[in-house]
């Protein structure tokens, strides 16, 4: 079993639907080891042409249409949930969701978890499905579990660039169900409360507060440097999703 489901057969519908005879590709760094077998697959049960975009892609608001615009008829963008935005060429957007099982990880969690009773839950597009199932593990331990929402992103979810789901949170601790220390950090930063990240990829379970505490050094210094700078350059994305003049 793959490790996240690709809904190759929700694409294959798309591309037969709009006689797509061109499809480009979009991966996170996480899922381009699945892009080559996709391709591949595509172009076996379709008469597309399929175009792997190389490009690092960091979310919706990174969709490669206007690289591609003339090239393509159609984008499949996988990973990311879609935005409420205009893209030029037409874009499936495809979850993949980790088809990897947390059971034994969120027992382990319940260690780590025993002096807190209101719980913040809260994921990344890969594990929004998990959320239901973890909500009711740890409720059946004795938990208060909250999941919050926000009218740009779904129940219990968090963008790299949006945290609004856990805004005024009233919870003791948010668990982060995720890889990498990217979120994790960014929730812990937004919302000053302790984070607790279940990484399901290794079973690592780790409090995100010292490293958070080195991240804000390291900013400060920074920023302190930066105060002697006599002329400033600011760089504005041209991408639908970035471009905040």
């Amino acid at each position: 079993m793959s490790m996240y489901n690709m809904d190759l057969d929700k694409v294959i519908r798309k591309i037969t639907s709009i006689d797509a005879q061109t499809v480009g590709l979009q991966f996170p760094e996480g899922l381009k080891m699945q892009a080559v077998k996709i391709a591949r697959q595509i172009e076996e049960e379709t008469d597309a042409t399929v175009i792997i975009s190389g490009d690092p892609c960091f979310g919706a608001c990174d969709v490669s249409d206007y690289k591609m615009k003339g090239s393509v008829d159609l984008i499949v963008h996988y990973g990311h949930t879609p935005l409420p935005l205009k893209y030029e060429v037409p874009t499936l957007f495809i979850e993949a969701y980790s088809n990897i099982d947390i059971k034994k990880d969120l027992e382990k969690s319940l260690e780590h978890l025993k002096d807190y009773y209101r719980i913040g839950l809260v994921t990344t597009t890969q594990h929004l499905h998990l959320l239901n199932e973890t909500k009711d593990f740890l409720e059946d331990n004795g938990k208060e579990v909250i999941l919050g929402s926000s009218p740009s992103t779904r129940k219990g979810q968090v963008l790299g660039c949006n945290f609004s789901s856990i805004k005024d949170l009233d919870v003791e601790i948010i668990l982060f169900i995720g890889n990498g220390n990217f979120h994790a950090l960014g929730i812990k930063l937004f919302s000053n409360t302790p984070v607790l990240a279940l990484d399901p990829y290794n079973g690592e379970i780790r409090s995100m507060n010292e490293f958070a505490d080195r991240i804000l050094r390291i900013r400060f210094a920074r920023i302190t440097k930066a105060r002697s700078a006599k002329k400033w350059g600011i760089l504005v994305s041209t991408k639908e999703g970035q471009y905040r003049m």
